[in-house]
Formats: structure tokens, C-alpha cells, sequence
């Protein structure tokens, strides 16, 4: 740190060097001082070669540029403390330009925070003058330096093309001062809609390549395909103005998911018999959260089969919290029903995931893995997260989701969920996750409710969100498997539940070790 006092320059009276990203690289005080002398800083905008907050104010000069924060009055002290984090935070960073000098000045009275750097020209300015191939080069190595940040320090850069900028050998530097926590591909995912509405010169060939790139980065730095998964929703879910854009949206989605299961399936249409009676041949039985408890699954599969039933869904959660995976693995793929993927199927094929899951939760994950075969946790790992009807959606969390089995819908959420299928168009949609058998609803008259009624007409209702239960672990304080049945012809609805033998299931986890707690709600059915 090197310090300039007095200054002989136009309203100049200190001039205070911080440091460099680089140690070594920093600009001498003169040539702070003569920027800051230049002229007053002019505040930034949008749409302008420098593009940002308005708190922030550039002056440019011989090839260099000076930021300002004039949002900031803070004293000397508390200046040169600020300026000390966050060059620390850039040097941790290392992505700026290696002579980004921080400093401190006094103009006309007033305390200064800033830096100076390098004029470098940002890529808002650069690519559309470039041909499609190095779009895409540029592009590409834009978004490793992003995702680069993303699982090194752990943020979020400012995804604007304003914000990256090249210098005379071809480095990209990242230009904006602020960094942001990471959001799991939130605002990439928005960044990528911008993209795809610019008139860039790639095409669907070339937005399909760099979709590749982008996937091959995420499993590099990110380890998990879900996380390919989560994007691709993300991006299914931005607004496209046309045909064309909507076509340039699914070769770059189709370039991210590139060698992966889909992250949605559809349910083929049952065939016809040509008879009018009711059998059970129409109905869609409709389970959630086995949960590795095999007597409750053979309960329900036994009730399916004398009432004719082969058709239905399976909302998540095969694994965890009970003591039986392999054994409800194999019953499940020799069903005939459609699988989902939960959060517990998940974790237990990832050894990676962690976040969202109690120390009880967790343990059992740990027990699962280490008795499932690489084979079985492949299939888990490999199962859609989401399934589409004519006019519903089902899924293991909640719809307004984007990762499919983390969200819950509850009284707290329940409203924000019925307005994102109401933003979508899907009047019904069939979720598990909370173990609690029933179904929130908004009306045509845009009344929201819950009912817990064992039959119902979800066609009575605008929109509804349809939680079957646990089969392996209710917690709406009722014992038993719960599950229900759904004729999609007439909308009609039936809550059921089955009773099946649990002291042998528990005395299984008792002798395993598994937590307490686990055997105490298993049997209470909280």
C-alpha cells in the first residue's frame, strides 16, 4: 500500500493505493490521480458500452478506466477497510485483470472508493461482430469462467455480457465488481433465454455444441447430471416470443441434457376395450414415499391386483428411512407402474448430495448406499422426475420447484404452488414429499381450500395439488399404507389406505440400528 499527498491536480487533495489483484501490478498514484482529476465521474446506466448500477460512476483515460462507487460516504478508515475485502475477495476470485488496482482518493472534500483497470471492450460490444464459430468459442470459455466461480469460491458471477471483456491477447477477465450467491443456475438459466433471443450467428447446430460444452462443465465442476436436469426446467420455463426462438431453446436444452435420461417423462394412453363399464383397467393408482418399507409396499401392490388395477404412478421416494430398498427396488420395476425420482432416491445414488436432509434422514441414506448395489443405485439415479398427462403433472415436491423433489407443498407454499399451475395451465397435479394424504384446491371463484375428504371431484376444482400419502412412513398420525386411485376420464379421486403388519418392520430397523425416531413414527404414523 502506497499512499499520494498532495496532489496538484484539479480538486485532487489525497490519494490513497489500496493494491492490485495481482501484488505487483498495481497502478502508480499519479496516474490514479490524474483519472480522478480528469473529470466527475459519470454515473452508470443500461444499454451503454459500461453498463451498471447507478451508484457507480466512470471516468476513462489513456486506455484505462476508473470505477467510483458514489453510493458510498464512508470515512478514511472505514474506506480503506472496505477496499481491503473486496480486493481480497477479487485475489481469491482470479478472474479480473491482474493490474485492477483498488485505491482510495479525496475529490473536493468527498471520500472515494475505486479502482482502475484496463480498458478492456465488454462482449455486448464485441460479439455481434464476430462470425458464428468464435461466438461460440468466446461463448463457451465464457461460461467455464463462470461455472469456474460457481464451485471454486462459491459464487455467482454477473451473468451480462457487459461484465466480461477481453484484452489484446484474447484473456477474458470478468469486469463487474460484485459477485453474488450461487443460485442452482437461476440466473443462467435467464442469461441463456437473453442468448437465445439475440440475433446471434451460431444457429440450432451451434447452440446445440455449446449446450454440450455447458454439460460437460456441469458435470465437471458440479459432479451431479441432476443439476442438468434443473437447468434444462429452468430454461422449459422462460417465455420465447416465436417459433424460431422456441427452436433455438431446444437445441441448446437438447445440447445440455446430451447423453442423459430426460428429466420428464409421458404416460402412454391405456388401450381400449371398447366397453363401457367401469374396471379397474381405467383407474390410476396413485402411491408416494415407500420409503424401503416392504410390507406396506406388498400391501398396496396386493390390493392393486385384486381390484384389476395395473396402471400408475409412482411419485418418489423407492429408498430411504426404512430398511428394505433392494426389496421394493425389485417389486417396483416388476410392477408395471411408472417411477419418479424423490430426494431420498436421489441422495442415495449421489454420494455427493447431502443438503436438505436431517442427521436421522442422512444416516439411513449412508445405511442405503452401502447396502444397494452400483446397479440399483444406477436405476435410481436414472429415473425421470417428472410426468406429463393430458391435463395434469406429477412429480415428487412441488411444482414451482425447478429441482422436482426438494420443494414441499404445504399450508405455507400450497398458495404459491396452485399459482404457478395456474401460470401453466395444468388443472392437477400429483405430488408426495409431505407424507400427508389430501389435496389443496382453488376454485373457479379463485378460492383456495384443503380437503381431506376420501373421495373427490377434482374437476370441481380450477386447480389442485394432490398429495396420495405415505406407503412407507404417513405422517398424518393414521397408520397404514396410504395411497389413492384416479380416474383421469372423470377427474374422480379416492384417498385409500391399507392395513399391513408393522412390528416386524420396525424390529428389521431396531436390529439394524437405525435411529430411534424412525421406529417411534412408523409406528405412531407421525
Amino acid at each position: 500500500m502506497t499512499e499520494f499527498e498532495p496532489f496538484p491536480g484539479p480538486g485532487v487533495e489525497r490519494v490513497e493505493v489500496v493494491g492490485a489483484v495481482v501484488p505487483g501490478e498495481a497502478y502508480a498514484e499519479a496516474v490514479v490521480a490524474e483519472l480522478m482529476g480528469k473529470q466527475a465521474p459519470e454515473p452508470l446506466g443500461r444499454g451503454e458500452f459500461f453498463t451498471g448500477r447507478p451508484g457507480t460512476g466512470v471516468v476513462c483515460g489513456d486506455g484505462r478506466v476508473a470505477k467510483v462507487r458514489l453510493d458510498l460516504d464512508l470515512d478514511w478508515d472505514t474506506a480503506r477497510r472496505w477496499v481491503r475485502h473486496a480486493l481480497d475477495s477479487e485475489r481469491a476470485l482470479g478472474l479480473h485483470h491482474p493490474a485492477k488496482t483498488w485505491f482510495l482518493a479525496r475529490v473536493d472534500g468527498e471520500n472515494r472508493i475505486g479502482n482502475v483497470a484496463p480498458l478492456l471492450e465488454p462482449l455486448h460490444q464485441e460479439l455481434p461482430v464476430l462470425s458464428g464459430e468464435d461466438q461460440y468459442r468466446l461463448l463457451a470459455r465464457l461460461l467455464g469462467v463462470y461455472l469456474e466461480a460457481a464451485t471454486g469460491p462459491g459464487k455467482r458471477l454477473d451473468e451480462g455480457l457487459s461484465n466480461f471483456g477481453r484484452d489484446r491477447q484474447g484473456r477474458l477477465f470478468y469486469l463487474d465488481d460484485d459477485t453474488y450467491d450461487w443460485d442452482d443456475f437461476r440466473s443462467l438459466a435467464e442469461a441463456l433465454g437473453y442468448w437465445i433471443r439475440l440475433p446471434l450467428g451460431l444457429g440450432t447446430e451451434g447452440l446445440t455444441a455449446l449446450g454440450q460444452e455447458l454439460g460437460r462443465g456441469i458435470l465437471r465442476h458440479f459432479g451431479d447430471p441432476h443439476w442438468l436436469r434443473v437447468l434444462a426446467q429452468r430454461l422449459n420455463r422462460l417465455f420465447v416470443a416465436n417459433a424460431e426462438q422456441a427452436e433455438r431453446r431446444t437445441a441448446l436444452v437438447e445440447g445440455i441434457q446430451s447423453g442423459h435420461p430426460s428429466f420428464r417423462a409421458r404416460m402412454a394412453a391405456p388401450e381400449a376395450t371398447g366397453s363401457t363399464e367401469r374396471t379397474g383397467s381405467d383407474l390410476l393408482a396413485i402411491l408416494a414415499d415407500v420409503h424401503a418399507n416392504r410390507p406396506a409396499l406388498e400391501a398396496v401392490l396386493a390390493y392393486l391386483k385384486a381390484e384389476g388395477i395395473t396402471r400408475g404412478i409412482v411419485l418418489g421416494d423407492v429408498v430411504g428411512y426404512g430398511p428394505h430398498p433392494q426389496g421394493c427396488i425389485e417389486l417396483l420395476r416388476d410392477s408395471g407402474l411408472t417411477l419418479l425420482k424423490g430426494n431420498h432416491d436421489h441422495a442415495a445414488a449421489n454420494s455427493q448430495s447431502r443438503k436438505g436432509f436431517s442427521n436421522t434422514a442422512y444416516w439411513v441414506i449412508e445405511w442405503t448406499r452401502g447396502v444397494l448395489g452400483e446397479e440399483a443405485k444406477g436405476w435410481l439415479d436414472g429415473l425421470p422426475c417428472c410426468l406429463e398427462g393430458e391435463d395434469w403433472l406429477a412429480l415428487h415436491g412441488a411444482p414451482r420447484d425447478p429441482t422436482f423433489f426438494n420443494g414441499y407443498v404445504y399450508h405455507m407454499t400450497y398458495e404459491a404452488n396452485l399459482d404457478e399451475l395456474q401460470d401453466r395451465g395444468v388443472p392437477i397435479c400429483f405430488h408426495g414429499h409431505t407424507h400427508i394424504q389430501g389435496t389443496y384446491y382453488r376454485t373457479a371463484k379463485g378460492r383456495d381450500g384443503f380437503s381431506g375428504d376420501p373421495g373427490q371431484e377434482l374437476r370441481e376444482w380450477r386447480h389442485c395439488l394432490v398429495c396420495p400419502g405415505s406407503v412407507g412412513q404417513p405422517r398424518d398420525g393414521k397408520p397404514g399404507a396410504a395411497f389413492a386411485l384416479f380416474h383421469p376420464e372423470t377427474g374422480e379421486l379416492s384417498h385409500r389406505r391399507v392395513d399391513y403388519d408393522v412390528d416386524p418392520v420396525i424390529d428389521e430397523m431396531e436390529g439394524q440400528g437405525f435411529p430411534r425416531p424412525l421406529l417411534d413414527r412408523l409406528r405412531s404414523g407421525r
